[in-house]
Parts: structure tokens; C-alpha cells; sequence
């Protein structure tokens, strides 16, 4: 079984030193700052009518941190896990991102933010589900992060089946 096992190791992984999974919150690479972590809503829900010459239908960062980054980790945990389904784990996105969010904003502002809480995580979900990103970027983050954890689970069987 072992040595079965070792010749089968993917081309490319070492074993003796894996690829840890990577968690860089919500984006990457590409991505970075386009994608933020932090949940986006209309200037005027934010900040309350004003006056001026404020674009009130403009997104800014609603101030409670960064309150999508535990669920876009997640994500990333779930792209790394070899065997995962891409649509799957670009699903659950969009349920962590809401139970993310509404567990870390005070429930008394939860009845403002909720619409666009949603909106948020449905954007992120179905936009790595977009035939445009995949063929761009979430396929292939998808891929690579499976290779990874490929080599991880080869490197888990070798530690239970050899050591």
C-alpha cells in the first residue's frame, strides 16, 4: 500500500512539505482590492440624509470592519480541500458570508443593513459562478487550490498507511 501510494503522488507535490492552504480573506492576486472584505452600502444608509453635493447612490464601507473575511477564508479552506465542488464551496459563500455578517453587526442595525448584506454575499457567489470570472480567474483558483489539496491528502495517507 505504501509504496502504491507514493507512486502515485502528484507530479509536482512534495510530500515531505505541502502547500499550506491558503486563506487571504475576500480576493486575491488579481483581485486585491477589488474585492473588499468589508461590507459596501449606499452613502445615504451609512451616513443618514445630507446635504450637499454627496453622490447618495454611492457605495462606501459600512463601519463594522472587515465582516465578510472569516467566510471568504472559509471559501478558500473549501476550494483547498481536495474532492470539493467548485459550486458547492461558491454556494456556501453566500450562506457564511450572511451568518458572517449578521453575527458580527449589532442586531439593532441589522434591519438597515440586511438587503445589502445579502446583495453582497449573492454578488460574490454567483460572480465566481459568472462563465466570464471562471474563464478568468475562479476556475483556475479553484484548480490550483485542489492540486494543493491533493497533495495534502496524499501527504495525510502517506502519515496514516506508512508512518
Amino acid at each position: 500500500m505504501c509504496e502504491a501510494l507514493r507512486q502515485d503522488v502528484p507530479e509536482g507535490c512534495n510530500v515531505n512539505a505541502p502547500p499550506p492552504v491558503t486563506m487571504n480573506g475576500c480576493g486575491s492576486a488579481g483581485t486585491a482590492g477589488l474585492v473588499p472584505d468589508h461590507l459596501l452600502a449606499p452613502h445615504y444608509v451609512v451616513y443618514g440624509p445630507s446635504t450637499g453635493t454627496v453622490d447618495h447612490t454611492a457605495l462606501v464601507v459600512a463601519p463594522f470592519g472587515a465582516v465578510f473575511t472569516s467566510a471568504c477564508n472559509a471559501h478558500d479552506a473549501c476550494y483547498g480541500h481536495w474532492g470539493a465542488d467548485k459550486a458547492t464551496c461558491d454556494n456556501s459563500l453566500r450562506n457564511d458570508m450572511v451568518n458572517g455578517a449578521n453575527s458580527l453587526i449589532p442586531s439593532s442595525e441589522l434591519p438597515r443593513y440586511s438587503t445589502y448584506i445579502q446583495q453582497q454575499a449573492n454578488w460574490y457567489s454567483q460572480g465566481l459562478q459568472n462563465p466570464i470570472v471562471e474563464s478568468f480567474a475562479s476556475n483556475a483558483a479553484y484548480q490550483s487550490a485542489q492540486k494543493q489539496g491533493q497533495c495534502r491528502a496524499y501527504r495525510n495517507l502517506i502519515d496514516q498507511y506508512c508512518n
